[in-house]
């Protein structure tokens, strides 16, 4: 096992690294400290431990993960550990532990770490990489699973990995969360061993970044992820500075006209499509679908998908906003050009395009990947915070973060789009009302594309429940339908509370129940 210490001017923090890695039971280490040109007096506490160090190396950098990549020229054991200065091995015995739990050989194990701010020891917990991974791709992300990403000072490579991938020099943060990422997608065993590796301290050069550390770990993170939205609305709810998609979730490229350059009542989300059709970048994978959402304005509207000149699926738009999903006949290659082509479209206005409907979001399927069939009779669907990979997809526009027992809309009216399976006879939701409404009555109304269905009243915030009777109109069965929930009255909570939002009803639970 290698451990390698990048240090800068660090006089004051290495003695404590130092003294951890002089600490370690374990009787197969190879300590190598990378001074990047200090002018305190580092040297001479690096002399002080000289008996402890294997390597000492002074060379000049651009910043530690230049440093971190330089040091593999050095390392010689098959594994190796960045500990660098002011952080420190948990225990004497925390290397044994890891290799003690070790099943098989993996290209990188890791473990937990306790984070130190102040006086206030908390232990932060990881978890199998596949569930990391997982949550990321589906957008059902939170603090929680930001912290359970271990970073460098848990975390055992091999040697030869590392120096394939090395850490990316572009990023200054997070390039060892980035390092992860790409080590998983390509193929990685990874292994995660549920013991205390090390303390990491606040106040370090991510602390110190600031607002740098938010923008770079939103723009990594969303590169390993289906909904790079998700990941938008966790770093800034406020709105995100990042185009919409990403080379993983496909690409924009022509034939689209930005919604705010054009004068609508429509908003300015999204881009309109040309007549001759809007062209996208299919992923770095095959694929064998494609959802759309947006709004169409033109009766009889259709979406047609084509792949060199051919058209490999379709589906009927509605009138209003929209959400279909569309099957190819064949699977498509990855990063193929996609046209997707309306059948109508309004004659040329003032930015002299003829434009057939709004693309406010595209999403393609992985070919070989079943489509959802919907929620299912006799399932109860909570909207709690530990069901977000279930609801995500669910949840439109005007909704917070799920929470412990229920989610807040926000705002004069939120979506959910949903699609049931083709025996369900009736969707019932369970709501409360806002209690900080004035007088505390709330007139509720439920709308299915775009038509009330159903209305109630919560008194000073009073559970309602509502209904959808799925076997007549406007529910659409066997397509995504758009529900919208519309209290007429919103309200922020007491001031004394720092919540500034505008909260409607919260939703607590969908069920679904049979055919009469």
């Amino acid at each position: 096992m290698s451990i390698v210490t990048v240090a800068l001017n660090a006089a004051s923090a290495l003695p404590l690294t130092l003294e951890s890695i002089a600490a370690q039971d374990h009787d197969d280490l190879q300590v190598i400290v990378v001074d990047g040109g200090s002018w305190d007096a580092t040297a001479t506490v690096l002399d002080t431990y000289a008996d402890v160090i294997d390597r000492h190396v002074v060379r000049s950098d651009a910043g530690i993960y230049y440093a971190m990549n330089d040091a593999l020229a050095e390392v010689a054991k098959e594994y190796v550990i960045f500990m660098n200065a002011g952080d420190n091995f948990y225990c004497a015995d925390a290397i044994s532990r890891m290799v003690r739990g070790l099943t098989g050989t993996p290209d990188i194990f890791y473990g937990n770490h306790v984070y130190v701010a102040g006086q206030l020891d908390v232990l932060k917990r990881s978890a199998s990489f596949d569930l990391i991974a997982g949550q990321l791709a589906t957008g059902a992300i939170d603090g929680v699973w930001q912290e359970s990403i271990p970073g460098h000072q848990a975390t055992f490579c091999r040697a030869d990995l590392l120096r394939t991938l090395r850490f990316d020099t572009r990023l200054k943060v997070c390039a060892d969360h980035d390092l992860l990422f790409r080590a998983y997608d390509q193929g990685a065993s990874m292994l995660y061993v549920d013991e205390v590796v090390a303390h990491y301290y606040g106040g370090g050069f991510s602390m110190q970044m600031g607002e740098r550390t938010r923008l770079e770990c939103a723009a990594t993170y969303r590169r390993f992820s289906d909904r790079p939205e998700a990941v938008d609305r966790y770093f800034f709810p406020q709105g995100a500075p990042f185009p919409r998609h990403t080379a993983r979730t496909g690409l924009r490229l022509a034939g689209l006209v930005p919604a705010d350059r054009i004068r609508t009542d429509y908003g300015d989300q999204g881009d309109w499509v040309i007549a001759d059709g809007g062209e996208l970048l299919s992923p770095d994978h095959a694929t064998g679908g494609i959802e759309l959402s947006g709004h169409n304005g033109i009766a009889d509207q259709r979406a047609d998908v084509l792949v060199d000149g051919t058209v490999v699926g379709s589906a009927d738009l509605p009138r209003g906003d929209y959400r279909v999903e569309i099957d190819f006949a064949d699977a498509v290659p990855a990063r193929s050009l996609v046209t997707v082509r309306p059948l109508h479209h309004a004659p040329p206005g003032e930015h002299d395009a003829a434009l057939g409907f709004l693309l406010r979001r595209f999403e393609f399927h992985a070919a070989g990947s079943a489509r959802d069939v919907g929620l299912l009779v006799g399932e109860s669907l909570p909207f709690r915070h530990d069901m977000q990979m279930r609801l995500l997809p669910m949840l439109g526009t005007g909704w917070a973060q799920p929470e412990d027992s229920h989610v807040w809309s926000i705002g004069a009216q939120s979506d959910l789009w949903i699609k049931a399976s083709a025996d369900a006879g009736t969707l019932r939701f369970d709501m409360g009302g806002n209690p900080h409404v004035p007088d505390g009555r709330q007139p509720i109304v439920l709308r299915v594309n775009g038509e009330t269905v159903a209305s109630a009243e919560s008194d000073h915030g009073a559970p309602v429940m509502l209904e959808i009777d799925c076997t007549r109109a406007p529910w659409a069965a066997g397509r995504i339908n758009r529900v919208t929930i519309a209290p007429e009255v919103v309200a922020q909570p007491p001031v004394e509370t720092g919540d500034t939002r505008l909260l409607g009803v919260c939703l607590r639970r969908l069920d679904v129940a049979g055919r009469r």
